[in-house]
């Protein structure tokens, strides 16, 4: 469970990955609860690339991961999901979420990260869409 995650499990799964990070956030056998929209909020908030290889990020950036995610994860809750396509919750009602977003699904917008002159641009990861800022997210390789 990602808002469980401690440092040491998150550093271990993160030693054995070969995939891109974003790919390997989203995998629901190594963490739950992390899908597309969260893993691009997340990795912008952390200032990591999407196709940083996990074994690569410094343990410093890790931490920094962990706290992002778990603090995107909380948002989507506080904010009653995320409503972008088709959710609704069990009374019907779309949550806010999508009202939050910093990355996805703003392809070609100015990065809202204070002092990033940076556009969020769009890849296609492991058939997955990934958006993120080309100036403040480290590519870690």
């Amino acid at each position: 469970e990602a808002l469980d995650i401690t440092l040491d499990k998150f550093k271990n799964i993160l030693s054995k990955e070969k995939r891109p990070i974003k790919q390997m956030l989203m995998d629901q056998t190594l963490i739950t609860g992390v899908g597309n929209i969260y893993s691009d909020e997340s990795l912008w908030l952390a200032d990591i690339h999407p196709r940083s290889k996990p074994n690569k990020i410094p343990l410093k950036e890790v931490k920094k991961l962990i706290g992002a995610m778990k603090k995107v994860l909380r948002s989507g809750i506080d904010f009653g999901g995320d409503s972008m396509s088709d959710y609704r919750n069990i009374y019907g009602q779309k949550g806010q979420f999508q009202n939050k977003h910093h990355a996805y699904r703003k392809t070609g917008e100015n990065c809202s990260k204070k002092n990033c002159k940076g556009i969020i641009i769009r890849d296609v990861i492991a058939t997955r869409s990934a958006h993120f800022c080309n100036i403040h997210q480290v590519l870690y390789k």
